[in-house]
């Protein structure tokens, strides 16, 4: 299953909040999301990048 999510969606973030207690995960509920990918540490990009590599 996985693979073929990486096979067809590009993971490019379509929200940045300044902190994860901005987010309302009530609100993403009621519109059927059902799972969130966060860099809360910053190990996938740094800071200073805009675009993943």
């Amino acid at each position: 299953m996985i693979h073929l999510l990486l096979k067809t969606k590009k993971f490019i973030p379509n929200e940045f909040h300044n902190s994860f207690f901005e987010i309302d995960f009530n609100e993403l509920y009621s519109q059927g999301y059902r799972l969130i990918l966060s860099d809360l540490d910053n190990t996938l990009i740094s800071y200073d990048e805009f675009y993943p590599t």
